[in-house]
């Protein structure tokens, strides 16, 4: 009778562990996410749950548990910097938090997250988790803000198409004028090639400045991945205020500048930088006119601490401003462009890893903007 017992209770305790490894695995497949254990000092051991084979490519049991094996099923642009870090958490006992991918025989890519701990001198126990979905939308998402990102600029340049357009006429016609002189000048014999020369001096300033012009353009008109860098701020800000300029004239406003070169570069993707000073200037100039207040804004830019801050003001009554606290996604379709745009600067600002906020100003308003400089050679 007691064997008996003994029995019943032997097969009671099978039951609940296969039960308890049963919930394990219907876990580990619904959360994709599979345990592993690894020794160090023996790479040919080792225990992986089933869904770390299924994650790797492999059968249940179809190949060893190994670090080898795991090794062969990595991206070859990864290996190098796992090896390296697998190597520096085993010689100095640090928790296993790697990031890398998979490359599977069916060129399948998995990006995945290894996690794991020392139990004892010889022994790691972890956990490996795909994390494909999120990598994949996290990519689609900074894809879908760089598209929106283009459209803002787009939708900016065009409300600018008309000044823009005056811009560049003005440098045109003036290279046409200078030129009919220049070569009258040339035809009434050498006695005048002084005067020639002043003509064609001339038009070389014109055309500079048409470059000027014709070159933000395309800058901020094109269409490309976010490019981090070192930008020279003042030069960038005085780019944008070449594109302004007209605008103002055409509206009865001004656009004064006040910028102090920063000895520090900013760490940031130029175009995306320039978009938001376009944008927060053309919003000021708007905020004006509605105002019915003067139409003049100020551009300031000053080295601040650790980094550089660059002030947009108008001179309107200050109140708080509720579309700049609006994040992109809760604007919703069908919205002002310009308020689309006021989120999109936001966004890149918090991107930069700087900040953006609308603050009391002397006798109006202003956007300010605060940037980290690159530090280090």
């Amino acid at each position: 009778m007691e064997q008996g017992r003994l029995d019943a209770a032997v097969t009671q305790a099978r039951l609940a562990l296969e039960e308890v490894e049963a919930s394990a695995a219907l876990t580990q497949r619904l959360s994709r996410t599979g345990s592993w254990t690894w020794y160090p000092a023996d790479p040919s051991l080792g225990e992986w749950s089933p869904e770390v084979y299924t994650m790797l490519g492999y059968r249940v049991g179809e190949v060893e548990a190994s670090f080898s094996s795991n090794i062969a099923r990595i991206h070859p642009d990864d290996v190098e910097r796992y090896l390296r870090e697998a190597a520096d958490i085993a010689d100095e006992g640090k928790r296993f938090n790697v990031e890398y991918r998979y490359l599977l025989p069916d060129g399948t890519i998995r990006h995945v997250h290894a996690l794991g701990r020392r139990v004892s001198e010889e022994l790691y126990v972890g956990t490996v988790s795909d994390i494909t979905g999120r990598r994949l939308a996290e990519e689609a998402l900074r894809k879908a803000r760089s598209e929106l990102a283009l459209a803002s600029r787009l939708t900016t340049l065009g409300v600018l198409a008309t000044s823009i357009s005056h811009e560049l006429n003005q440098p045109l016609t003036a290279i046409l004028a200078n030129a009919a002189a220049t070569r009258r000048w040339l035809e009434r014999g050498p006695e005048h090639i002084d005067r020639a020369k002043e003509g064609l001096v001339e038009m070389m300033a014109d055309c500079r400045r048409a470059k000027e012009v014709v070159m933000g353009l395309r800058g901020l008109a094109r269409k490309s991945e976010p490019e981090f860098g070192d930008v020279d701020l003042a030069e960038a800000i005085l780019e944008v205020a070449t594109l302004c300029r007209a605008e103002f004239d055409m509206r009865s406003g001004t656009l004064s500048l006040d910028v102090e070169a920063i000895d520090r570069p900013i760490a940031a993707d130029r175009v995306q930088l320039q978009q938001v000073v376009l944008t927060l200037i053309m919003d000021c100039l708007a905020r004006a006119e509605a105002g019915g207040g003067p139409r003049d804004v100020r551009v300031l830019a000053r080295a601040d601490g650790a980094g550089a801050s660059v002030t947009i003001a108008d001179a309107v009554p200050y109140q708080a401003n509720v579309l700049l606290e609006t994040s992109i996604d809760a604007l919703g379709a069908g919205r002002d462009p310009a308020d689309l745009g006021l989120a999109v600067a936001r966004a890149i600002i918090d991107g930069h890893g700087g900040e953006l906020t609308f603050v009391p100003f002397e006798k109006g308003g202003a956007y300010r903007v605060h940037l980290p400089t690159r530090t280090g050679p």
